[in-house]
């Protein structure tokens, strides 16, 4: 995905004022969806230049990115791409609070490592406009410690995003809170987790506890973590399911972090599975981009064979199918960012 498609998917379409930093010879980050929006503020930055046909609605200004000459939430959104590797290390922190301050709603950030570059006219760019030297390429723990979160990572790329004023500051809502919200009001009393693991079934507690189901089913293809008797295991391929399990014989199928290990056509396969077996919900996450630089990152970390990224997910991948997902609370920054969650009540 390009990058400019990572910042429409947290975009919400009610933004009114954008800050491009770093806007250089190369000119502002998407510019044609910026500049054909009505906004009250348009503002490009540089500490070097700035491209000399951007339209008169700009403001163009000449600043330093670590000290900014705005006042506090200024902005709508902040964009910074490709500009932090080019600043010393420890400035970074100043720069990221800065870009905090100044925004009242959302900064989108990427970077690009120095490599990429090597051998190409950058070196001859770097000759003509000295701030363009690449200092450092930023860890993704640089960013996240600073309250980011990665919506895509490879070897030479990261792309980052923070919301600063969310819904609800002191909410964070991962897979068991969805769950909850989808089922607290159904009656429940059989489930089936697909992709167990050693991890164990997703809201096993709530499960057994809240809802007292009657039975349970953890299903995986490799290993299952021992579970009490309310649960059966089935190792098997999940994509035979309908060999052992009848039709319309579970309330509540759960699939979590499961179908970026397998290709697409086999993953929306499993989703027609997954519909043909429950009777009231089915809910699902998955990878929006590989966790880890190479796809047989968890391989090594596990052992599992089985545990490739095969496929990245996006949450119009569900949405596309009639599902409900999280995307508005990703745009909030009260989410995962790499985590798609869709749900479907049939």
């Amino acid at each position: 995905m390009k990058p400019e498609k990572h910042l429409e998917t947290i975009l919400t379409g009610e933004e009114d004022s954008i800050l491009d930093i770093g806007t250089g010879t190369a000119g502002v980050f998407h510019f044609h969806y910026w500049n054909s929006k009505p906004f009250q503020r348009k503002v490009c930055l540089d500490v070097y230049e700035i491209r000399r046909d951007i339209p008169p609605s700009w403001d163009k200004i000449i600043a330093d990115a670590a000290s900014l000459p705005f006042k506090p939430r200024s902005f709508n959104v902040i964009q910074c791409t490709e500009t932090i590797e080019h600043i010393p290390p420890k400035k970074w922190t100043q720069l990221l609070q800065q870009l905090t301050q100044t925004t009242h709603n959302l900064i989108y950030l990427t970077t690009s490592d120095e490599t990429r570059h090597q051998g190409t006219p950058q070196k001859q760019a770097e000759q003509r406009n000295p701030h363009l030297k690449f200092q450092a390429y930023p860890p993704k723990t640089t960013l996240t410690k600073h309250g980011f979160h990665i919506l895509y990572e490879d070897p030479h790329h990261t792309v980052a995003f923070k919301k600063v004023t969310p819904k609800w500051e002191s909410t964070f809502k991962d897979m068991e809170h969805y769950i909850i919200d989808l089922t607290k009001n159904l009656e429940i009393k059989t489930v089936l987790d697909v992709g167990t693991g050693n991890k164990g079934v997703v809201a096993q507690h709530y499960w057994e506890n809240t809802k007292k189901i009657e039975k349970g089913y953890a299903c995986d293809i490799w290993t299952i973590k021992p579970l009490p008797p309310v649960w059966t295991p089935l190792k098997m391929n999940a994509l035979n399911l309908l060999e052992v399990l009848k039709p319309k014989s579970i309330d509540h199928v759960q699939a979590c972090g499961f179908l970026e290990h397998l290709t697409k056509k086999e993953g929306y396969r499993f989703i027609e599975i997954a519909e043909t077996l429950a009777r009231k919900t089915v809910f699902l996450t998955a990878a929006t981009y590989n966790h880890g630089l190479t796809p047989d990152y968890k391989v090594k970390i596990d052992g599992n064979p089985y545990h490739a990224y095969k496929s990245n997910w996006h949450w119009s991948d569900f949405q596309e199918l009639g599902y409900e997902t999280n995307i508005d609370d990703m745009r909030e920054g009260v989410t995962f960012s790499e985590e798609a969650i869709a749900w479907k009540k049939l």
